[in-house]
């Protein structure tokens, strides 16, 4: 959609004006502990590479207590022999890495280590070292850190105060319990010691962890934990589906279900196939793997109902969805999300790999909270399949469902990854986990992706031409793209080289031509997860693919996966965190500025990028992203490069190189929230404090994150930012605020004087920002807003109003007096009471117009 017509702040101001006018980790949990958790705990074993007292080097491997570590004592010593004489590792972090859980992909096992400081895990730390089952170490996966701890930390917050900090930090009212686990997490040249705590939301559902400092409070990090799509039988042997076309569903004997192949539009051919035409091509197919096949419950070995709603599709015949689609049989949705996970499983398990999420994946077939959307949870391991606002749910679109089990299953490999790029990663893998799983029944335009809900219009696409990193659009679900992008390219190479055909010819549903090379292809992808690490880059999954290639599959395409990776922009040679078997590649330039804005109009925005001196004067400027009214897509996560740029000679962030993001919305109606900036720079991250911050709606002058020091009282210009009047000559302007409140922290409390014929703004005073872990009661400022006296008095047409937003649920409170006093004496109030919505960033407006 676009903004056809968007009420601009003027609009509100002029209304109000008028009313006035006329009187109108994996890391242990510790829940309900006072302290961190001590990961190494009653082990025995010494420290991996660590001096054994008499100058020799010890190759004994460290174990995290309560480690799956199901292995052999030989490969065991192989590996701490690797770790000690050929990793390369520092004696620092030989001593600080512990073995915590042990994977097997085919004759390959994968030893993932943490990193502990003081016993405490560091935040997406990990060292995973792969052996053959002979004891062959073929090279090792990193993301450790030599950070240490900065001066003057300790614990002055426990765990309960974190989880209030924590869920006051998130948009939406907080469901269930909160989990909290102790962490280290580099903040630039230090680490902090902080609380990370899972907290999931409802409207709508969502997830978030949130790190929050145990030392002074403050939150450190947001990321979401949500990722959205957009008779029993032998595993591994999965039910073969006949391609629909007949006008009924003549289902099988129960248990079973009538479904669409993959899709209505696939399933017929035709894009133009309407919602009414779509139930003459069901298919009925049984449902393998339930674990009680005659109760009419889907519970089943992979997938199951959500508990709290399971009653609500039961189905007493066992025969779900004869009445296909449309509302009729809320049962059909509920078979098409059971039927493709299972089978989803099944081809996993057929090309030899063993990922599974927290077996059975709980799912929600029709989610009226997610409209037009679906979404995986990780806190809950739950998939919510949306409903359609048209009418069309998202479980009706294979596609759909096999994306978001895609994020289950990367999370059960990969768990916890915290990148800004990880993001578009699990897009772009869940976008080809469902491409490859269905590529026999795709029927037409095979590299179209969720086009049923947009009626024949593709919400993404496989076969792009995108490179990294020129075309990213900081959005991960557009993103991921460039990966499957160079994905699909390397499967189309690789299936004109060894047979001659296009993916055209794949639609052959009688022979299957292009299985054999799918198997290899969707095999490598699938191989490369455990060579990655939590803070993976587009380049180490490129990487990861490669080395997959080579371990997996002797090489067979590693010249199409080098030349078809790099026509993307993405080096498949080696990366810094993927080095395995002689693929090293080069150490690539990590000067990067990372940015997560949650937004429901990414159009709105506007961010500028300015590298400050210590006075505030301007070292460099950059105009990163610019407004876009046609751009209606939610959300910016991702990396701006800085290499090259005129601002790269003013790494690393310091107290004479203040980095600073501001981030304007220029419409008025959406709203959003800035949660992390960081500038990475030498393999160390520096990361803003003092977010998440409300991007003010409809404001040219936003909000503003600094690192390396505080923001200047007035930023350089640009063409977002208003004129500052000049100071009040003789007195000053005082605005009195009262506001009662059952949580201070929630609040956004600004004055701003405002044009009331344009709804520009004329000067702005920030008086309170949102202080999560802020729990006192009310509001009661003598606030200086002398900055903006060129501008009084108050009249109808140029208004000063007072803006109070609640950024967090939970609390609730009202406006109970705003005033100004100015130089001549003269006093003007607001009407008051005014009542402050609830978790609401758009908030109320006092306005005194004279």
């Amino acid at each position: 959609m676009t903004h056809r017509s968007r009420a601009l702040l003027a609009l509100f101001v002029l209304a109000l004006v008028a009313a006035a006018c006329t009187g109108a980790e994996d890391t242990p949990t510790t829940e309900g502990s006072d302290s961190p958790a001590d990961p190494t705990e009653d082990v025995a074993v010494d420290g991996a590479g660590t001096d054994d007292g008499d100058g020799a080097t010890s190759t004994e491997v460290a174990i995290a207590p309560g480690a799956d570590v199901d292995v052999e004592p030989e490969v065991l010593d192989a590996v701490g022999t690797w770790i000690a004489e050929e990793s390369g590792l520092t004696e620092m972090l030989r001593e600080e890495i512990f073995l915590e859980r042990v994977t097997r992909t085919r004759d390959v096992l994968h030893l993932t280590f943490v990193q502990q400081h003081d016993e405490v895990s560091v935040r997406g730390a990990q060292f995973i070292v792969h052996v053959r089952e002979t004891g062959e170490v073929i090279g090792a996966s990193q993301s450790l850190t030599e950070t240490l701890p900065g001066d003057g930390i300790s614990e002055e917050l426990g765990p309960e105060e974190a989880i209030e900090t924590a869920e006051k930090a998130v948009p939406g009212p907080v469901v269930g319990e909160p989990t909290v686990t102790s962490t280290w997490l580099e903040v630039g040249t230090e680490l902090r010691l902080g609380w990370e705590v899972h907290v999931t939301t409802s409207n709508p559902p969502s997830a978030y962890a949130v790190v929050v400092d145990a030392t002074d409070g403050t939150v450190l990090s947001v990321d979401s934990l949500a990722t959205s799509r957009g008779a029993t039988s032998t595993p591994g042997s999965r039910t073969q589906v006949a391609q629909g076309g007949s006008t009924a569903c003549d289902a099988p004997p129960a248990p079973s279900a009538c479904i669409f192949v993959v899709d209505p539009i696939y399933a017929s051919g035709s894009p133009t196939i309407t919602p009414e035409q779509a139930n003459q091509v069901l298919v009925g197919v049984p449902l393998p793997n339930l674990l009680d096949p005659g109760s009419g419950d889907l519970v089943g070995r992979y997938a199951q109902i959500a508990a709290p709603i399971a009653d609500d599709y039961a189905d007493p015949d066992g025969v779900f969805g004869q009445q296909g689609r449309g509302g009729q049989d809320i049962t059909f949705e509920a078979g098409m999300t059971y039927y493709w996970i299972d089978y989803t499983q099944q081809v996993v398990q057929e090309l030899g790999y063993d990922y599974h999420a927290d077996d059975p994946v709980d799912f929600v077939p029709i989610e009226p909270e997610f409209p037009d959307n679906a979404f995986y949870l990780f806190t809950e391991d739950r998939i919510h399949m949306g409903q359609g606002q048209d009418g069309v749910n998202e479980a009706e679109d294979a596609q759909g469902i096999i994306h978001e089990y895609g994020h289950a299953l990367l999370q059960s490999a990969v768990p916890n990854i915290v990148s800004e790029e990880g993001g578009a990663f699990h897009e772009g893998f869940a976008d080809l986990v469902s491409a490859f799983t269905t590529i026999e029944f795709r029927n037409g335009d095979i590299g179209c992706l969720f086009h049923w809900a947009e009626r024949g219009d593709c919400i993404r696409r496989l076969d792009t031409d995108l490179v990294y990193p020129d075309d990213l659009r900081f959005e991960v679900h557009l993103d991921g793209e460039i990966f499957t992008g160079a994905v699909w390219d390397v499967f189309e190479a690789v299936l004109a080289a060894d047979t001659g055909l296009t993916l055209e010819d794949c639609q052959d549903r009688a022979t299957l031509p292009c299985d054999e090379t799918r198997d290899v292809v969707y095999g490598t992808l699938l191989g490369s997860l455990p060579f990655l690490t939590p803070g993976l880059t587009l380049n180490d999954a490129a990487t990861a693919f490669a080395v997959s290639d080579q371990t997996f599959y002797g090489g067979a395409n590693a010249d199409i996966i080098a030349e078809v990776f790099a026509a993307h922009g993405l080096d498949a040679t080696g990366s810094p965190a993927v080095q395995v078997e002689g693929l090293t590649g080069s150490d690539r330039s990590d000067a990067i500025a990372s940015v997560k804005i949650s937004h429901s109009y990414r159009g709105d925005l506007a961010l500028r990028l300015d590298v400050l001196d210590a006075s505030g004067g301007s070292l460099c400027a950059a105009e990163l992203l610019s407004p876009d009214g046609e751009d209606d897509g939610d959300n910016i996560t991702g990396r701006f490069q800085l290499a090259g740029t005129p601002c790269e000679e003013f790494l690393p962030p310091g107290p004479d190189q203040i980095w600073a993001l501001t981030a304007t919305d220029n419409f008025a109606q959406d709203e959003g929230t800035l949660f992390q900036f960081a500038i990475g720079h030498d393999g160390r991250r520096f990361l803003a404090t003092g977010l998440p911050a409300v991007i003010p709606d409809a404001d040219p002058i936003g909000v503003t994150a600094t690192i390396g020091g505080p923001a200047p009282e007035t930023m350089p210009g640009g063409d977002q930012s208003p004129p500052t009047p000049e100071p009040v000559a003789d007195g000053t302007v005082t605005g009195d605020i009262q506001i009662a409140h059952t949580w201070r922290g929630d609040l956004l409390v600004q004055v701003v004087v405002a044009d009331s014929a344009d709804g520009s703004i004329l000067c702005r005073v920030d008086v309170l920002e949102p202080v999560p872990d802020d729990d006192a009661d009310d509001v009661a400022v003598q606030a200086d807003l002398s900055e903006c006296g060129a501008l009084y008095p108050p009249s109808p047409s140029q208004a000063w109003v007072l803006r109070v937003a609640d950024v967090a649920a939970q609390d609730t409170g009202e406006i109970t007096g705003f005033s100004i006093t100015g130089p001549d004496g003269a006093v003007h109030a607001a009407d008051v009471p005014v009542a402050i919505p609830d978790a609401d960033q758009s908030g109320v407006l006092a306005p005194i117009v004279g």
